[in-house]
């Protein structure tokens, strides 16, 4: 049996203006606020000279409250004169429920299609098992039948890393939890092919490992992965008596990619902060991150990735070790897309005959920002939740809001306290502190640059200097005017577990 979660539908609008500054920025203030995904925009004046024109622009959306909301929003901004439903680009259908609704002033009584679908879909379902299985681990990479999207990240890695005439390096970065280690699992696992191989290494704990343990844990493990892949017999660190450690490594290397002629090996080193950390240290001396691109120069049939956290990342460019990784090409990690993270949620729910609303779903989107660790924490609750009640089958908001007030309440702070560590000056977590002050008070979504700076006395070009690496590192969105923008948290079940455990400012 299949069945769609969502049934999203197109509204086109169109809105006569009297031309100013922000207008578009404003507009796009209120899609993004009203969760509407905006399908296309057209902007024109009436006559070159006048200062009156018409925007043109088409949501999707998933019930008509969504529209009927953003209608009457929109109508608030200055200078929107004249805002319709452009009747030409939109279902009659569609487009009569809403004008209706929206000249009653209230919503429809009568049941959407969504309504009739979803009622259809819940009474299909086969009946569950007593107790449920929990596909959902926050502990270890997203595997198999539990990683979704990232087809793009996918298609420039097998461009850059595998398609060239000579290897190249990547470097992967993105904030903790985002999923970078279940994209390089499943980059070697599923999407690598021959004559390519390749091998995936930690270096989580590079800092309590010398320089030779490190590449000597290394070797061992390109030297599985090739007999895994050829069958044949792989040289061993104690093959070469080398008393430098990474001429013995490069020895051993160059050996094995010998044993599988005309190959490529994509050798990924996840969690590369460990590293750098170790630099900080002195644990690790400067001559371990030039040896990366001698290998690259000297070996032809090797590809690199490195992926790490973007406080590591932002270590790298503003210190010493910038240059020395500029043969890499920085990819920055995003969240997931709304499509992946739904399915991130509902497919293995689904898959044991359980079915979450899609106003639900979008909720559940909503709060985690497509962030794959708190979809994952999320689905893990519900799991719990559900084998608790094991003849519940429906997931709604009631069943969403008990989980997200245990998840804020229990103080379960290993799942927030990692965003300490992409936090990197003491400033960023008074702004922080100083913005949830702000958001709490006013029981809004988003506070502007120069509040924040005047509630931590800073001025204005430095707190946005600092607000501006968090928005980069996708713990903040920053939206509106350029000379004043507007921030708000990337998740918002970040911002409501803040608000609710401030012993996380106590630094």
């Amino acid at each position: 049996m299949s069945w769609q979660m969502r049934l999203p539908f197109r509204v086109a609008f169109f809105v006569k203006v009297q031309d100013r500054d922000g207008l578009i920025l404003e507009l796009a203030r209120e899609l993004r606020r009203h969760r509407c995904t905006l399908k296309g925009l057209q902007a024109e004046a009436s006559s070159p000279r006048a200062d009156v024109g018409f925007i043109f622009f088409t949501i999707e959306v998933y019930a008509d409250q969504q529209v009927l909301n953003l209608w009457n929003a929109i109508e608030k901004i200055n200078n929107f004169n004249e805002v319709q439903i452009d009747r030409a680009a939109t279902p009659a259908q569609i487009a009569d429920r809403l004008e209706q609704s929206h000249e009653q002033g209230i919503p429809r009584a009568s049941r959407t299609i969504i309504e009739f679908d979803w009622d259809e879909m819940v009474s299909m379902l086969p009946t569950r098992a007593p107790v449920l299985e929990n596909p959902f681990n926050i502990s270890r990479p997203a595997g198999g039948n539990m990683f979704f999207g990232r087809s793009e990240e996918i298609k420039i890695m097998q461009r850059e890393l595998c398609d060239t005439a000579e290897g190249r390096a990547l470097l992967l970065y993105g904030p903790r939890r985002s999923g970078k280690s279940s994209l390089c699992k499943q980059f070697i696992e599923r999407y690598i092919h021959a004559p390519s191989w390749g091998v995936l290494h930690s270096l989580q704990g590079a800092g309590k490992q010398t320089e030779a343990a490190i590449l000597m844990h290394l070797a061992e493990k390109i030297g599985e992965v090739l007999q895994q892949n050829f069958q044949t017999t792989s040289p061993g660190w104690q093959d070469y008596q080398d008393s430098d450690p990474q001429v013995r490594f490069r020895r051993l290397l160059q050996g094995c990619i010998e044993q599988a002629p005309g190959s490529r090996l994509i050798l990924a080193l996840d969690e590369f902060g460990g590293a750098i950390e170790a630099a900080e240290k002195h644990i690790l001396g400067y001559r371990f991150f030039t040896l990366w691109k001698e290998l690259l120069i000297s070996i032809p049939q090797l590809s690199l990735l490195f992926a790490l956290p973007t406080s590591s990342h932002h270590t790298l460019k503003a210190k010493s070790l910038a240059h020395v990784f500029s043969f890499a090409q920085p990819m920055e990690m995003t969240f997931l897309d709304s499509e992946s993270a739904q399915r991130l949620l509902s497919d293995p729910l689904r898959d044991q005959h359980i079915a979450i609303h899609p106003n639900t779903m979008a909720r559940a989107v909503m709060l985690t920002g497509g962030n794959p660790y708190y979809l994952h924490l999320i689905g893990q609750q519900l799991v719990f939740h559900l084998n608790r009640d094991t003849q519940k089958q429906v997931i709604g908001d009631n069943e969403l809001n008990l989980v997200i007030e245990k998840i804020i309440t229990e103080r379960i702070s290993q799942n927030f306290d990692f965003l300490r560590s992409e936090l990197i000056y003491e400033k960023e977590f008074l702004l922080l502190e100083k913005m949830i002050d702000l958001l709490e008070d006013s029981d809004l979504k988003e506070v502007q640059l120069k509040k924040i700076a005047y509630r931590t006395r800073m001025r204005a070009s430095v707190a946005r200097h600092y607000l501006d690496r968090l928005y980069m590192s996708l713990i903040l969105n920053r939206s509106g005017p350029l000379s004043n923008p507007f921030y708000s948290f990337n998740v918002e079940l970040v911002r409501r577990w803040l608000t609710y455990n401030r012993s996380f400012f106590a630094v």
